[in-house]
C-alpha cells in the first residue's frame, strides 16, 4: 500500500514557514553590493577604451604624416625611426629603427640595460642616417645631446610630448640646414 500524498496547499506561509522572511526580501541589497565593485573598477576601463580609439587614429594619422614627410624629402635616404611600420610601408628610404623594435642589436641592449643614448648615436651613425623622426612619448628613445632639434610637429589640442607628436633631429651638422628648409616646407 503505498501512503497518500500531501494536500497541495496555496499559501505562502505553508511552504516558507510561519513568521518567517521570504528569501528574495534582501536580495536587492545583495545586488546592489555585487554589482557596486564592477562599476567601480568598470568606470576608469571604459574610459581608458574610449580614449584608446583617439589614440589609435591619433598614431595613424602621425604615422601618414612622417611617411608622407620622408617620401618627399627623405626619398632614398637613410633616416633613423623609432616607429618604422608606416614610414618603411609607404616609402623607398632605408630606415634605421632607434627603438630596439626590429633591431636586435638595440634589443638586446634594451634587455641588457645598456639601452642608452650613445647606444642610439652609435647605430645611426654606423648607419649613415642624416636625420632622425623621434615619433609619440619623448621618453621612450633617448635622444643624444649632439643631436640638433630642428622642429615637428603634433595634434591640435595635445602637447609636444603627446603620442601624436613627431620630433625632427638633425644627426649630421653637415645637414642640419637641408633639414631645417625640408621641415619648412613640409609645414607650408
Amino acid at each position: 500500500p503505498v501512503a497518500p500524498a500531501a494536500p497541495l496547499t496555496t499559501e505562502r506561509t505553508a511552504l516558507i514557514g510561519p513568521g518567517s522572511r521570504p528569501w528574495y526580501r534582501g536580495s536587492g541589497v545583495i545586488a546592489i553590493l555585487c554589482i557596486l565593485p564592477l562599476v567601480v573598477v568598470g568606470l576608469p576601463a571604459v574610459e581608458r577604451f574610449a580614449s584608446a580609439a583617439d589614440e589609435a587614429r591619433g598614431a595613424y594619422v602621425r604615422n601618414r604624416e612622417a611617411a608622407a614627410f620622408v617620401r618627399i624629402y627623405h626619398t632614398d635616404g637613410i633616416v633613423a625611426t623609432n616607429q618604422t611600420g608606416a614610414v618603411g610601408y609607404e616609402t623607398r628610404a632605408r630606415l634605421v629603427d632607434i627603438s630596439g623594435s626590429t633591431n636586435p642589436d638595440l634589443a638586446r641592449a634594451r634587455l641588457e640595460g645598456q639601452y642608452d643614448a650613445d647606444r642610439v648615436a652609435a647605430e645611426v651613425s654606423e648607419a649613415g642616417a642624416s636625420v632622425a623622426l623621434v615619433m609619440g612619448r619623448a621618453a621612450d628613445v633617448p635622444v643624444p645631446q649632439d643631436w640638433v632639434a630642428i622642429g615637428g610637429w603634433y595634434r591640435s589640442g595635445e602637447d609636444r610630448v603627446s603620442p601624436s607628436a613627431v620630433r625632427i633631429y638633425s644627426v649630421s651638422p653637415a645637414m642640419e640646414s637641408d633639414a631645417r628648409i625640408s621641415l619648412r616646407l613640409f609645414s607650408e
